[in-house]
């Protein structure tokens, strides 16, 4: 091939340009072009997300904060193995290094305890479904807030979700605990709740119950 290309393909008259092909490319293309990059072009992964009401957006488990005015807004973001972009439209509006699942990147310039009026209230919103569900909630819930600011709002949303796993004194046992020791994540309150459950009991299979048929009923002979 090498020597095919030196001694004919680049030797020949194009039929185009009506030179010479290596002539052209020495003395037209090789000027024109650039060095090539230091780092390789990065392959990015790429979907829409919806800015959660405490500011947040989610990409692989992990979450970054988008400016407070795309609150319930969607945006374009773009991940790679060190940043994660967001874009309203083609308007780059934040920039993230990467983080590892659960973690929260930092709001640039910001506070974590920083709420603007939608925020607080979709927090009213989630204090008030905690009292409905009991005293202790809501104060295990305050208690979060106070914590961790707007973070928390994931965190009380997973809370509300045992509710639909455990029973509800189970639940608010488990939140008096956990607001007595410190305990403000989810895994800390599910942990406690579950462990109230208490030990499983065996259950007793009933060789006689009036709904259960004699054996006679399915002698081989009367299939016959």
């Amino acid at each position: 091939m090498r020597h095919w290309n030196r001694t004919i393909a680049r030797l020949r008259i194009h039929g185009t340009t009506r030179r010479q092909v290596y002539t052209h490319f020495l003395e037209s293309e090789l000027p024109a072009l650039q060095p090539l990059p230091l780092e390789p072009f990065a392959i990015f992964e790429s979907g829409m997300r919806t800015v959660h009401p405490d500011g947040h957006v989610e990409v692989q488990g992990a979450f970054y904060p988008a400016p407070l005015e795309f609150l319930r807004r969607e945006l374009r973001v773009r991940w790679d193995r060190h940043l994660v972009r967001l874009f309203a439209q083609d308007q780059l509006v934040a920039v993230h290094p990467r983080l590892a699942p659960g973690q929260f990147a930092r709001r640039p310039g910001g506070s974590p305890l920083e709420t603007t009026s939608t925020q607080r209230a979709f927090q009213e919103q989630l204090l008030g479904r905690c009292e409905r569900v009991g005293a202790e909630l809501r104060f295990w819930a305050e208690r979060v807030i106070e914590e961790r600011g707007v973070r928390a709002y994931r965190t009380i949303q997973g809370a509300l979700s045992l509710i639909r796993l455990h029973p509800r004194e189970r639940v608010l046992q488990a939140a008096a605990r956990a607001a007595e020791h410190g305990l403000f994540r989810h895994r800390d309150l599910r942990r406690l709740t579950e462990q109230g459950s208490g030990p499983s009991v065996a259950r007793v299979l009933r060789a006689e119950h009036e709904s259960i048929r004699p054996l006679s009923d399915y002698r081989l002979e009367d299939l016959v």
